[in-house]
C-alpha cells in the first residue's frame, strides 16, 4: 500500500525513539510518501519492510533501487548485513517494524481531531462500513475517511489512517482480525469516538478456539476509546454479559438497536427489498435481507446521534449500493446472487435468506463453497447450513470443496427434496460443474454463489456468465 506521508527524518525518530548508530544522510529530508511494498516505491517513499509470509527486508535493496529515500528496519535482522554502506545511511532502526508502522499511525491520527467511527463483527463489517459512509454523502469527499475495499488489518488500518488531514470530519474505519489481541492494536492505533459491532458469530473460532473469545475479542474494540464514548450493538447481539462488563470497564455509553426500532420501520416486504420508514419519512430499500436491515437500522440510528437531519440521512442512504462480490445481483438467462467475496456461518445463513426473498416462493438454487477457518467445528457449521437450506425454498445444491459435502440436507433430514451434488475443489475445469448445475434449470433461476475467499468462487459466477 502507498500514502501520501509528509514527515521528516527528525520527527520519525523522535516518535519511534530511535537513536541512530550510523549517520542518517540528511537530518531534515521530508518524505513524500509511505508504502510496504518496494514495487510501490516513489522517490521520496520510506518504505516499511514487514515479516510476513516473506520478510520484506529482503526487498530493501530493491526499494532503494526504484528511490525510496529511507527505510524502516529491525535492528536484529540479518539481512542488514548484506547491504552496503551507503545504503544503511538511509536506515531507520527499530525493534519491530510491525510495531513502527503502528505508532505513526498513531501519531498521525492523533495531530488531527476528525469524529472517528469504528467497526467491527463476526460478518457484515464492510457493507455496514458503505452503509455508514452513505449516511455521510452529503459532506465533500475531502472531509471523509473510509477504509477501502478490506483494508481492515494491521496494515491496512494504519495506510488508512494516513489518508486523515486537517479538514478530514469523519473517519469510517473497519477492523479485522482472525487472532487474538488483533481488535485491540487496531483500536488504539484509531482510536475511535464511538463504534459499531455487527455481531458475534463463528468467524475465524479455528484460530480464537470459542464463541466468547470472539465476543471478546470484538468488545476488545473498546480498549481505543474515549471515556464517554459510544458502542452500538444489536439487541440480540451475543454474549451480552461481556459486552456489559465491557463497556462498564471502559466507561463506554452501551447503545443497543433492534431491526425494525421506532425510527425504522418495515412497512411492506417485496422480492426486490422493502418498503420502510425513517421517522416517519418513507423510502424504498433495493436491497433484499432482512439481516442487512439490522446493520441498517444500527447505522441510521448512530448517523442520526452524530447530528445528520433525517431528511438527509434517508436521501443519502438510498445510494447504498452493494460492492463487488457482496451480494450483487446480476441478471442474464439466471438470476445470480454474487456473494463470493467471504463465508461464514452467519453470513452463509443471512445469504441464503436474501435468495430466498429474491426468488419470491419459486424454487432457488445454491453453489455453496467452503467455509474456512472453522477449525474442528467445520462439520458442525457446514451441518447447520445444510438444516438452515431446510427451512427455504431451496431446490438444487452443490457444494464445492471438502467441507462442502456437509452441506447436504440429506445429512440432516433422510426424505429431503432437495437435489445435491458434491464437488472437490480440486477440479481443474469448471466447465463441467457449471454444465452439469445449470442444464436443468428454468430460465431466470435465482442462483446464490457464496463461498470463503480462498475457494474462488468468482470464477463459477463468470462461467455461469458466460455459458
Amino acid at each position: 500500500m502507498l500514502e501520501k506521508f509528509q514527515y521528516s527524518y527528525s520527527t520519525i525518530a523522535k516518535v519511534l525513539n530511535h537513536e541512530p548508530k550510523i549517520l542518517w544522510r540528511r537530518e531534515n529530508f521530508q518524505f513524500k510518501t509511505i508504502t510496504n511494498s518496494s514495487q510501490e516505491v516513489k522517490p521520496g517513499s520510506l518504505f516499511v519492510p514487514l515479516i510476513s509470509n516473506r520478510d520484506g527486508h529482503e526487498f530493501i535493496s530493491d526499494a532503494l533501487k526504484r528511490g525510496a529515500s529511507g527505510f524502516l528496519a529491525n535492528r536484529k535482522s540479518t539481512i542488514l548485513k548484506s547491504l552496503s554502506s551507503k545504503q544503511l545511511k538511509s536506515a531507520i532502526l527499530v525493534d519491530d517494524t510491525w510495531k513502527a508502522l503502528a505508532d505513526l499511525a498513531r501519531y498521525h491520527r492523533m495531530r488531527f481531531n476528525p469524529f472517528v467511527i469504528g467497526i467491527t463483527g463476526s460478518s457484515g463489517k464492510t457493507t455496514t462500513k458503505e452503509l455508514l459512509a452513505s449516511c455521510y454523502a452529503h459532506l465533500p469527499k475531502s472531509q471523509v475517511v473510509v477504509t477501502e475495499k478490506n483494508f481492515n488489518n494491521e496494515i491496512g488500518v494504519p495506510f488508512t489512517l494516513f489518508r486523515i488531514k486537517a479538514q478530514t470530519e469523519i473517519a469510517i474505519i473497519e477492523m479485522g482480525m482472525n487472532h487474538r489481541g488483533e481488535i485491540q492494536k487496531l483500536t488504539e492505533m484509531a482510536r475511535p469516538d464511538w463504534s459499531i459491532i455487527t455481531n458475534i458469530g463463528s468467524a475465524h473460532i479455528e484460530n480464537l478456539k470459542s464463541p466468547e473469545t470472539i465476543a471478546q475479542e470484538k468488545t476488545d474494540i473498546l480498549f481505543g476509546m474515549p471515556s464517554g464514548g459510544r458502542l452500538y450493538t444489536p439487541e440480540n447481539i451475543l454474549f451480552p454479559e461481556i459486552v456489559d462488563a465491557k463497556t462498564k470497564q471502559f466507561h463506554i455509553q452501551s447503545v443497543p438497536w433492534k431491526i425494525s426500532s421506532s425510527s425504522l420501520k418495515i412497512k411492506k416486504k417485496h422480492p426486490h427489498g422493502f418498503d420502510l420508514t425513517w421517522e416517519g419519512i418513507p423510502f424504498h430499500w433495493n436491497t433484499p435481507g432482512e439481516k442487512i436491515l439490522s446493520n441498517l437500522s444500527g447505522v441510521m440510528k448512530l448517523a442520526s446521534d452524530s447530528g445528520i437531519d433525517k431528511d438527509t440521512l434517508v436521501a443519502n442512504i438510498q445510494k447504498f449500493k452493494s460492492s463487488k462480490g457482496r451480494l450483487v445481483v446480476l441478471k442474464k438467462y439466471f438470476t445470480l446472487i454474487d456473494d463470493t467475496y467471504n463465508a461464514n456461518p452467519e453470513s452463509m445463513e443471512s445469504s441464503i435468506s436474501v435468495a430466498s426473498q429474491l426468488s419470491d416462493g419459486r424454487p432457488f438454487a445454491c453453489i455453496l463453497g467452503d467455509m474456512k477457518e472453522l477449525g474442528s467445528h467445520s462439520e458442525k457449521y457446514h451441518k447447520q447450513i445444510a438444516k438452515y437450506l431446510l427451512n427455504h425454498n431451496v431446490k438444487w445444491v452443490i457444494g464445492y470443496g471438502k467441507d462442502a459435502v456437509f452441506f447436504n440436507p440429506n445429512l440432516v433430514e433422510q426424505d429431503s427434496k432437495i437435489s445435491f451434488s458434491h464437488w472437490p475443489s480440486s477440479i481443474k475445469n469448471l466447465d463441467e460443474l457449471v454444465s452439469h448445475f445449470t442444464k436443468n434449470l428454468p430460465a431466470h433461476t435465482v442462483i446464490l454463489i457464496k463461498g470463503s475467499r480462498s475457494m474462488k468462487m468468482e470464477s463459477i459466477v463468470e462461467k455461469i456468465l458466460v455459458s
